[in-house]
């Protein structure tokens, strides 16, 4: 996936920072089975400043911290139950690609999301699983939350 970044020269113009490709990684679960594929666009574990030299900021942990983000990918296999019952303190928001994905919540409470839908996942417990016969596509967004 192509990422296109701006910034600032150091007379303050806007200028356009950066201009590569951003590798998709494919998580395995522990049987060595493919579980997702992820690909992050932009993250930080702190209050974003403006990286003018078109270099993601620092990270310092798998999921966002207060303060911090992600913006990425993520591609469900077909066939696949991803991850088992998690939970992270995040704010998380999706908007489905293509494909469609189950969200599961405790108590097995189920719902479809479909290629078109949002979701905003507010530090719930989850699965996900793709009973379908192709991929579910989606752009993801994960904010750093305090938990009550």
């Amino acid at each position: 996936m192509r990422r296109v970044v701006t910034g600032h020269s150091l007379d303050g113009k806007a200028v356009f920072a950066s201009d590569t490709e951003v590798e998709e990684r494919t998580i395995l679960m522990p049987s060595g089975a493919e579980m997702f594929k992820a690909c992050t666009i932009w993250e930080a574990t702190e209050a974003p400043t403006f990286p003018d030299n078109g270099s993601p900021p620092p990270v310092r942990s798998r999921y966002p911290v207060v303060g911090g983000f992600k913006f990425g990918m993520l591609t469900f296999p077909p066939q696949t139950d991803a991850g088992g019952m998690h939970v992270t303190d995040t704010v998380d928001m999706y908007f489905v690609l293509s494909g469609e994905v189950w969200l599961e919540l405790d108590e097995g409470n189920e719902r479809l999301v479909r290629a078109g839908d949002t979701l905003v996942q507010n530090g719930t417990v989850h699965a996900w699983h793709n009973r379908a016969n192709e991929p579910c596509r989606m752009v993801s967004f994960m904010a750093g939350a305090n938990r009550k």
